[in-house]
């Protein structure tokens, strides 16, 4: 009988399918954590060969095979819990027998998806980077990002921060809370657990930190800030790590959602933090002109996907057939309309996805320009309608010539260096 060494229920997986590794890698502290085991099958087994389906030895001696390992599995985890409620329905196991024999047939041609990467590197789990240089002095720097109340004005990351009172030789610690909207907030704590001087001038914070609140992904974390003085002004930089709850999906939901998001927070306060230094525009204010920037941009957009899409694709207005019917041929005025519906659409995309390009912005006042232009010789007295086409270009070129005096003033995470990846690849 194959029964654990240690009494432990073992859970036993193949080595050799990059999939296979990833999943068990992923499952073993939270396995762990109910007591279970975990290990390869060419581990526990080295001179026998792998079976197709992995197994789970339990103490008493069973050994279970295929999905019945992870229905197992399923009721040890919370939040796998529901892949126990199929196996109650009609067919259920039956179907989750099909399905596992379907994977395990195919696991090699699946393990070359790049996606379990995210689940078999817990060890090499991506830094955060975040690195600029303020034409600042360094103590200037030092007290916009140190002070908690003007630390808390520009971080996007922080809506409140409060230094705790400090014994003389304890660390500093703080308490912080976030606000996500709709009335809830994440609260944490942290401290500083050093500051260290070198020779060159160089000041580094060190500093950790935690949340206990049930709605924080964050567990745990540690990082630090560094000031280091140059001709050109301040180099300031961090690099921050952080551990995630809520087990398998915790980590997935960090690894393609909140790591970015956390990096281009960090990079866009950063910038805040260098328009302030630099010019001394409060942060209240540049996150003011940012709004105003962003709403001008997708009204641009909006203009036209909207204009592309619904009178010249999905549906065709007649205002759109009588314009095209005056500057094409009668046998050319329907491709014409989709095709410059399908340029609209493709222009309001570039408006969206280069968002820190002004060529899309620019191609549309010259644009609108013509468009006027044709108009004024072909329709002029509907030009004299209150919501005329003169009306209307002219209010989408102010948007468009708002948006563009307003990018430059605006933080943008296109000013910083930043990135999500492991520490010794960060510049």
């Amino acid at each position: 009988m194959d029964t654990p060494a240690d009494g432990k229920t073992l859970v036993l997986y193949d080595g050799q399918c990059a999939m296979c590794s990833a999943g068990g890698i992923a499952l073993a502290a939270p396995l762990a954590a109910k007591g279970i085991a975990s290990s390869t099958l060419q581990h526990h087994r080295p001179h026998s060969p792998a079976p197709d389906a992995m197994q789970i030895i339990t103490p008493d001696g069973r050994t279970l095979h295929g999905a019945d390992c992870w229905l197992f599995i399923a009721r040890q985890l919370w939040w796998a819990r529901p892949l126990t409620w199929l196996a109650h329905l009609s067919g259920g196991t039956r179907f989750l027998h099909h399905i596992y024999a379907l994977v395990a047939r195919n696991r090699h041609a699946l393990s070359r998806i790049p996606i379990w990467t995210f689940f078999a590197t817990r060890r090499a789990r991506p830094t955060l980077w975040i690195q600029t240089t303020i034409a600042a002095p360094r103590d200037r720097v030092w007290e916009l990002t140190q002070t908690p109340d003007l630390h808390q004005r520009w971080d996007l990351r922080f809506s409140n921060i409060t230094y705790l009172p400090r014994s003389d030789s304890g660390p500093q610690q703080f308490r912080y809370v976030t606000r996500i909207g709709f009335g809830f907030s994440i609260a944490g704590a942290g401290e500083t657990t050093g500051v260290r001087t070198s020779d060159n001038g160089t000041w580094t914070s060190s500093l950790t930190f935690w949340s206990d609140d049930r709605l924080s992904l964050i567990r745990t974390g540690a990082g630090f800030w560094r000031y280091q003085p140059r001709p050109a002004g301040t180099f300031f930089m961090t690099r921050y790590d952080y551990q995630t709850r809520f087990a398998l999906p915790g980590r997935l939901a960090d690894r393609l959602l909140f790591r970015p998001l956390m990096a281009w927070a960090t990079a866009w306060s950063f910038d805040r933090l260098k328009i302030w230094a630099e010019r001394g525009t409060p942060p209240e204010t540049s996150r003011a002109i940012a709004i105003a920037a962003t709403i001008a941009r997708l009204a641009v957009a909006a203009y036209w996907l909207y204009g592309g899409l619904v009178p010249k694709l999905l549906t065709l207005a007649p205002d759109e057939l009588a314009f095209a019917s005056r500057a094409f041929a009668a046998k050319a005025v329907l491709p014409a309309i989709h095709f410059i519906g399908v340029l609209e659409v493709l222009l309001g995309l570039a408006i969206l996805l280069l968002w820190h390009r002004r060529w899309p912005l620019l191609l549309t006042l010259a644009l609108l320009a013509a468009a006027l232009a044709f108009l004024f010789t072909t329709s002029r007295r509907e030009m004299l309608n209150m919501f005329s086409p003169l009306v209307f270009n002219l209010s989408v070129a102010a948007f468009t010539g708002l948006a563009l005096l307003l990018q430059p003033l605006a933080p943008s995470c296109s000013h910083i260096q930043w990135g999500v990846g492991r520490a010794e690849e960060a510049p």
